[in-house]
This record gives structure tokens, C-alpha cells and sequence, in this order.
């Protein structure tokens, strides 16, 4: 069956910026499904990574537990969905077209000295859907699959930086104790940022529509990963006044990419209460579908704390609920 989005679904309810699929004919496509992102679509705290995604050269983290590759399981199989989404990734490192583009992968050679002087690892890298060699839109360029869904934007406003710079001012001594970001000018700092970005990422939607114009697009938000008005764990350390700001800059974040989309032309799947129930400061230890402050695998010494890039990203546990939300919005 061939797939194209055909209508969307307005209402007041969590079902709104929903968006149908159904069948068409004549489209020539080589997958089912690609999966494109940064930690939050790479699954990046839920472990169980790909072998060679997880080194000190390739730090991708592409997990078998993150929502792509639980989509490609339950929807498709093996040989008809995928993802070559990428911890870290910013918008070049999934829309750049410059054959002199670097991937994320340390040391690796550019585009062009890739196919002229290793085109057997970039025959490789193009057949077992290694993430971080190449620009993730070469996939989409090579494969043309039937539906690519998109989540990017928290890397390119910093917004690991900034939930850092909150954990750090606690963990050193040599800085203030008081809530980071609190006053109004440093808020309005950050949404600047945000705002700054939404014609960057509307050009990559519409690059990538351009790239493979058989393809179904679908821009995914994030999730809201914490509650403001619940009851922390210490491995949370952060205050109500930073957690309100993490509620907000995903609000605002989610809803600059839904411009960009409804501008690109695209689907936008709003997954911002994907996590509900399951949440920081909301649940139970043993229930919880977000990863606290943790030293992960990789974690790096700050003060006294360790903070790992597994830190307040979705567990295995949050990829079934986003999953679970995207399927429930995109009626499968």
C-alpha cells in the first residue's frame, strides 16, 4: 500500500494537529518509513544502542527502544522502516546538502572524499542506515521512503545548554545558588533565540519535501518530560521556578515548529502530552518515563556531580508512550 497524507483534524482536544493517512497508487518508493531527529528521536536514554553508535567516535545513540524503531517494528519490519536519527544533531546535520558537509561521527572524511576515496564504508553507511556519516537527508535523497518523520530544533536553541547551565549553578560553588534564567530579560532571551530559528527550520522542511517529492513528511514536537507542580526527586535538581521554564520553552519550541510546518507545507504531530502520568515530579520511581539527572555511560564530572547525556531524556518506557501518541494521532 502507498501512503500520503490527505487531511487534517482540528479540534480542542489532545487530537488536534492530527493528521490522516491513506492509500494512493504510482509512487515508486524503496521504504516504508525513515525516522530523522536528534537524542530526543535517536533514543538517546532509552540504551540498548546500535552497535557503533555508542563510541568515543560515534556517539549517535541510536536506540532499538527509541519511537522509530518501535514504529518500524509494530507498522513495517526490519527491511521497511528505520532511523538514522542522531544525538547532538543540528539543523545541517539533517538537512545539509554540501558535499563538503562533515558528519557527527569524529574524524570522518566530507561527502565527496567519502565516495571518491572509502566508497565501500559509504556503501555501508547507505545500506545498514549508520547515522552520523552523512547528512540524514541523503536517506531520504537515496531511499525515497514513503513517510519521514522529523523532530529536530532543541539543539539548535541550546536547550540541553540551558538545562545544564540550572543543574551547574548547583553544583559548583563558584556560582549563584538563585534560579537560573528567572527574570524577564533572560526568558525573553531564549524565545529571541527560538524565534530566530523558525525560518531555518520551515527551509529545511521545504528542502526536504524537495529532496524526495514522493515522500509524506511529518514534523514531530517533544514531549514535556517534567511537572512543575509535583513532587521531586532529588536526582531532578531543579527548582519549580526552572521547571516552569522547561514547560515553556518546549510549549513555545512545539509551537514554532507547527509554524514551520503549516509554512513548509508538512504534518505536525504535536506529542507534548505524550509523557503524561509518567513524568519528572509525577510518578512513582518505578513509573517514571524520564530519566533524571544520571551519569549515563557517558557522563562528564561538574563539581561534584556527574551529568550524563542520558540526563532528562525519555527512557524506554517514554518511547512507548511517544510511540503509542504518534500512532494514536496518525490513526496508525
Amino acid at each position: 500500500m502507498h501512503i500520503k497524507a490527505i487531511s487534517s483534524i482540528s479540534s480542542k482536544s489532545e487530537e488536534s494537529g492530527i493528521y490522516e493517512l491513506a492509500p494512493t497508487d504510482g509512487i515508486d518508493n524503496l521504504m516504508e518509513y525513515l525516522g530523522l531527529g536528534d537524542s530526543y528521536t535517536s533514543g538517546e536514554g532509552a540504551f540498548d544502542y546500535r552497535p557503533g553508535t555508542d563510541s568515543t567516535d560515534n556517539m549517535c545513540h541510536l536506540s532499538a527502544n527509541s519511537y522509530p524503531m518501535l514504529i518500524s517494528r509494530d507498522l513495517y519490519n526490519t527491511r521497511s522502516g528505520n532511523s538514522v536519527a542522531c544525538s547532538g544533531a543540528v539543523l545541517q546535520d539533517v538537512g545539509s546538502s554540501d558535499d563538503k558537509y562533515k558528519g557527527q561521527v569524529k574524524n570522518v572524511l566530507d561527502f565527496t572524499h567519502l565516495k571518491a576515496e572509502q566508497p565501500l564504508l559509504l556503501s555501508s553507511v547507505m545500506t545498514n542506515y549508520m547515522p552520523g556519516y552523512v547528512a540524514q537527508q541523503r536517506f531520504i535523497g537515496h531511499y525515497s521512503p514513503k513517510i519521514v518523520t522529523v523532530s529536530i530544533g532543541g539543539n539548535d536553541v541550546g536547550f540541553g545548554d540551558l538545562l545544564e547551565s540550572c543543574v551547574m549553578a548547583k553544583a559548583t560553588r563558584h556560582r549563584s545558588d538563585n534560579d537560573c534564567f528567572s527574570t524577564y530579560e533572560d526568558r525573553q532571551e531564549v524565545i529571541s533565540l527560538i524565534d530566530r530559528n523558525v525560518a531555518s527550520w520551515t527551509k529545511l522542511f521545504r528542502d526536504l519535501k524537495k529532496k524526495s517529492p514522493n515522500s509524506t513528511l511529518v514534523a514531530i514536537g517533544y514531549p514535556q518530560v517534567a511537572d512543575d507542580q509535583g513532587s521531586c526527586g532529588l536526582n531532578v535538581n531543579l527548582s519549580r521556578i526552572e521547571l516552569e521554564l522547561s514547560i515553556e520553552v518546549v510549549k513555545y519550541i512545539n509551537s514554532s515548529i507547527q509554524k514551520s510546518a503549516a509554512s513548509a507545507g508538512i504534518s505536525y504531530v504535536d506529542i507534548g502530552d505524550a509523557l503524561e502520568g509518567h513524568k519528572l515530579c509525577q510518578a512513582k520511581s518505578y513509573n517514571i518515563a524520564v530519566n533524571g539527572l544520571t551519569a549515563g555511560k557517558d557522563g562528564g564530572v561538574f563539581g561534584i556531580n556527574v551529568l550524563g547525556k542520558e540526563s532528562y531524556h525519555p527512557n524506554a518506557l517514554g518511547h512507548q508512550l511517544i510511540e503509542q501518541s504518534i500512532l494514536r494521532k496518525t490513526k496508525n
